[in-house]
């Protein structure tokens, strides 16, 4: 069903043929050392099977660059708008450090991301849209960062109080 492949230096692509032979591309990003999978989970292609094999060899791959902390320096990017996917991803990947979109304007929470973060995932949590559009309809003038950092404020707050 799947199989990984190397068309570019730095960018592979997972071929997936899952889906009545029709022929997909997920890219999986290279960067340096650090190789980071995105495990695509739209609405279209939530394969639990897709997206657990993707874990699973990701995982594999990672295995070898385990270090100090305990974490391998092969990451995943997973979204937390599908909290239970990420915990099944989670359990498939305990040595993964995970960068978490789809805070706020995606719909993540931070009682999801408190949750996450009480099963022992580690990761950077990220919110672009909230944040670099804070300011959207209350100012456009030079004092835009304030409200880019009251939302920062509002985040972390929004999170720490789940953890």
């Amino acid at each position: 069903l799947c199989e990984a492949s190397v068309h570019v230096p730095g960018l592979a692509w997972l071929n997936d043929t899952s889906t009545a032979g029709n022929l997909r591309q997920l890219p999986l990003l290279a960067a340096g050392a650090v190789l980071y999978a995105v495990l695509t989970l739209w609405a279209y292609h939530r394969s639990a099977a897709l997206y657990e094999k993707v874990a699973s060899e990701v995982s594999k791959w990672g295995e070898r660059f385990i270090g100090e902390t305990g974490f391998s320096a092969i990451g995943a990017v997973v979204g937390c708008t599908y909290p239970s996917e990420l915990t099944r991803i989670h359990s498939l990947m305990k040595n993964t450090f995970f960068l978490i979109p789809g805070y706020g304007a995606q719909g993540g929470t931070g009682k999801e991301i408190g949750q996450f973060f009480h099963d022992g995932i580690c990761g950077v949590v990220n919110s672009s849209r909230g944040l670099i559009t804070a300011h959207k309809g209350k100012t456009e003038s030079d004092d835009f960062s304030e409200y880019v950092r009251a939302a920062c404020i509002a985040m972390k707050e929004d999170i720490e109080k789940w953890l």
